[in-house]
């Protein structure tokens, strides 16, 4: 297995080395090959062992290795860190839970500190959650865990123990958990500060919950701070995995404060307010606001809803993103130049994937399109680009858009209307039907915008053709930019791939999706029925 660095993660949850801004001598004990020396690259320690050695000032035993609590703090100098990585799943380790650890930890000598459910396992985590803080459990489960997706009887046990506001018991269920310890009793107070955290948040007793979402190294953590009392986080923190995207985290904060200064009164508050950024080691710290209300990805499509629930998120979606391109369009005439970018995206679509003589037909029709459409309305707007449920948070009717990266300037920041909304009908409609795999996002795709079917289809329909009513949108383009869309996707797919692994062979559902079109598209696709 080749390693990532996001594999690494937990670093971000380690209080910092006693005397320096880096550690002297860590110890890594298993984990994937080559993860030592991306670590040694981010210059995590000055040293990097990856077998037993004694005086380090970090020991990391992560799931795979075979090491008791007794040699871990035999590795260990006085005041090191220690994280320890469990999977009850492998042999032998069904019984050994968080409090268990502990104590078998603090037997050999080690102070453990705090402890993190990793969900769903730790080759692809997402999510970090602090095991010794109800009310930070209660607010992700009821604010960011996404509709009916645990299963059976865990789903059960979480509601039932979070009901009751009890985290021990939750945790004795946990399949897989960290824990961070120092050795000895010697570090307290302020020397467990995580030093990732902006100086102002760095508060005794704080709890972090981690998500690390993201498709390769690219994608950066978020953490969200909760003080010992808090009921929500008190502010966001972003932070890049790697020097080499820096300008990704310093350009969102350039982003927002753009953003948010050609806004009228009612619609800045629905986009986070940037506050400044900090430095850890190499990487670039970005704090923001944080976004009331629950995500999208918790209410749509939610088992036991009726479809009226999830309707409403398309509404509530779907006007925002009308108002805000309404106060951000410009140059609303689609012109020669607009139609060569088209057409230049579509070839790059060409280039870089293997394609099928149906597809070679649909770029060469949609290149007509947008040529033929050149003098239709089509504004630029100042595009999000992962408009999705999951960036979105709603409270009432009132939401706030999140993760605002865009483009280096303000050319970079804008792209066609209607993009953002044929991306999010898109992601809405398959949590809407609670549709999963493959076939069935196909399936989902074909019975939205291909051969309309019921009525989450005929929602989205209509708010696509309210979106273009009032932002201006020739109807004529909207076959053009189903298929461009698409195809952005699926070529920046294809990019990261190669970035990632060297090959773009993996699985790429926006490809998928061209190939959809392709092969079913019909003359009523392109209009021609009216």
């Amino acid at each position: 297995m080749n390693a990532a660095l996001r594999r690494a993660d937990w670093r971000f949850l380690l209080p910092g080395p006693v005397d320096g801004a880096r550690y002297r001598h860590a110890v890594l004990l298993g984990g994937p090959q080559g993860l030592a020396e991306l670590l040694r690259d981010e210059e995590l320690a000055d040293r990097i062992d990856t077998g037993p050695a004694t005086g380090a000032d970090l020991v990391v035993a992560l799931a795979d290795a075979s090491i008791g609590p007794g040699e871990l703090a035999a590795c260990a100098a006085p005041g090191g860190v220690v994280y320890r990585e469990v999977d009850r799943r492998r042999p032998g380790s069904l019984t050994t839970t968080p409090a268990r650890m502990n104590r078998e930890l603090a037997a050999s000598g080690l102070h453990p500190l705090w402890s993190h459910w990793v969900i769903p396992e730790f080759s692809q985590a997402r999510r970090y959650l602090p095991l010794d803080h109800a009310d930070a459990l209660r607010w992700y489960f009821g604010t960011l865990h996404p509709a009916g997706s645990v299963p059976g009887a865990l789903a059960a046990a979480v509601a039932r123990l979070l009901v009751r506001g009890e985290a021990k018991g939750l945790a004795a269920v946990v399949p897989t958990f960290g824990i961070t310890a120092v050795a000895g009793p010697t570090r307290a107070g302020d020397q467990t500060d995580l030093p990732v955290l902006p100086a102002e948040l760095r508060v005794p007793g704080n709890r972090v919950v981690m998500l690390t979402s993201g498709q390769d190294d690219g994608s950066r953590v978020v953490l969200l701070p909760f003080t010992a009392r808090s009921l929500a986080p008190e502010a966001v923190v972003k932070i890049s995995r790697t020097e080499r995207f820096n300008a990704h985290t310093e350009r969102e904060q350039a982003t927002l404060a753009a953003i948010r200064s050609g806004l009228d009164a009612d619609l800045v508050g629905s986009i986070p307010e940037p506050r400044g950024t900090t430095r850890f080691g190499r990487s670039l710290v970005a704090l923001e606001s944080y976004a009331p209300g629950a995500s999208m990805v918790r209410s749509t499509g939610r088992r036991g809803e009726p479809l009226e629930r999830s309707l409403e998120d398309l509404r509530v979606a779907a006007d925002w993103l009308a108002r805000f391109h309404q106060q951000t369009r410009a140059s609303s005439v689609w012109s020669a130049d607009s139609a060569d970018r088209a057409v230049a995206r579509l070839e790059a679509f060409r280039a870089r994937l293997t394609i099928s003589p149906a597809e070679h037909g649909l770029l060469d029709r949609s290149a007509e399109a947008a040529r033929a459409l050149v003098g239709a309305s089509l504004p630029t707007v100042l595009a999000h680009n992962d408009y999705g449920p999951w960036n979105i948070h709603r409270e009432g009717d009132r939401i706030t858009v999140i993760d605002w990266e865009l483009g280096p300037d303000e050319a970079g920041r804008r792209g066609p209307a209607l993009a953002d909304l044929l991306y999010f009908v898109t992601e809405w409609h398959l949590r809407a039907r609670r549709l999963r795999g493959r076939e069935a996002e196909l399936r989902g795709f074909r019975e939205l915008f291909l051969r309309p079917t019921g009525p989450a289809a005929a929602a989205a329909a209509e708010a696509v053709s309210d979106y273009m009513r009032r932002v201006g949108v020739d109807s004529r383009f909207l076959p053009l930019l189903l298929v461009t869309t698409w195809a952005d996707r699926a070529v920046d797919r294809a990019d990261r791939q190669v970035t990632a692994t060297g090959s773009a062979s993996g699985e790429n559902r926006y490809a998928d999706y061209v190939r959809l079109i392709a092969a079913e598209a019909d003359e009523r696709f392109w209009g021609g029925a009216r």
